[in-house]
């Protein structure tokens, strides 16, 4: 499912998502049964459970809690709505590269937690606990 493509640096540090498009996160977030897509800065789509982001994060459950489309509603258009849409889930897009959402949603899921051996990604993985207000990694 995943699409070869390196991502690329922009002279300020940031990522930039890759031009082919946006590819699949690695397993356990490419599962087709998700029900919403965060995507990285650097154009990486991970599919998860809004119900365990909710759990895990305040900060989710206050974004997720919002009202939703009724099912059988139409959608409103993309010039009345800007939000995006992947095979039919809606997309969230986020400022974390795909490194530092990685490491943080597997403090959130039932898998195992991620190995990080480098002091940035440390620190990267703390800031984005603290922005999504994840109390139990912090």
């Amino acid at each position: 499912m995943s699409r070869a493509g390196a991502s690329t640096s922009s002279g300020s540090g940031g990522h930039v998502a890759d031009p082919a498009g946006p590819r699949d996160a690695p397993p356990p977030f490419n599962k087709p049964s998700a029900n919403l897509i965060l995507r990285t800065s650097d154009g990486v789509d991970f599919r998860v459970q809004q119900a365990i982001l909710m759990e895990a994060s305040a900060f989710f459950e206050d974004m997720l809690s919002l009202p939703a489309a009724v099912p059988g509603q139409r959608r409103r258009t993309r010039e009345e709505d800007d939000q995006e849409f992947r095979d039919g889930i809606p997309v969230v897009p986020v400022t974390e590269t795909s490194q530092t959402m990685n490491a943080l949603l597997r403090y959130c899921y039932p898998v195992p937690n991620p190995h990080i051996t480098s002091p940035s990604e440390i620190c990267d993985a703390l800031d984005a606990s603290r922005k999504y207000l994840l109390e139990d990694m912090i």
